[in-house]
């Protein structure tokens, strides 16, 4: 079974993780605000959330439904998210994504910090972000690789291995000592 397609309508709520602060407050006010988009254009915002106070690690409410425009459609899985940074009334840009919904990782069921800048999604069955790739950062994940020598590598199987699976079910399913002879059989392997 297909796994079910993240919506606009799933997000639960929005966090934010080591807001790297370039306006010379040690704690900032932050908000953040949902525009739909397409190619070529970001729409009006359509959601905007209440202001979190001294804060670099918003957790902001859940979203409210109810201040969505009913004719908003809630089944799109891409949209922009805007956090607003600042502290009374001069807020500026901090960060601004593109999300596909569909794109991001699974985290778990509980918000884990790991980058500057992380943006969390809390959907119905947990936390969701991006990987260092989709940000930007791929530098950081490319010197986590593991380095292996090609000449080391074989298939632990190949076409037909996996084609003689059935009829060794079958087998065994036949024969009553037909399984401990197949475990010898894998054992002298």
């Amino acid at each position: 079974m297909q796994a079910e397609k993240r919506r606009l309508r799933h997000l639960r709520n929005i966090a934010a993780r080591n807001i790297v602060n370039r306006n010379g407050f040690r704690l900032l006010d932050t908000y953040f605000t949902l525009h739909l988009c397409d190619n070529t254009k970001i729409c009006k915002e359509f959601y905007r959330s209440e202001v979190i106070k001294n804060s670099l690690n918003p957790t902001w409410r859940s979203l409210d439904f109810g201040l969505i425009p009913d004719r908003l459609d809630t089944s799109v899985s891409c949209f922009v998210v805007r956090i607003w940074g600042g502290k009374k009334d001069s807020y500026q840009l901090l960060i601004e994504w593109n999300v596909n919904l569909d794109g991001l990782k699974y985290l778990g069921q509980q918000i884990h910090a790991r980058s500057p800048n992380e943006v969390i999604f809390g959907l119905n069955d947990g936390y969701y972000g991006a990987s260092y790739e989709q940000k930007g950062q791929s530098g950081i994940q490319k010197n986590s690789l593991l380095q292996v020598d090609q000449n080391c590598v074989r298939n632990s199987y190949d076409i037909f291995s996996l084609l003689r699976i059935p009829c060794k079910c079958l087998n065994i399913l036949m024969q009553p000592n037909a399984l401990e002879l197949e475990f010898s059989n894998i054992r002298n392997l």
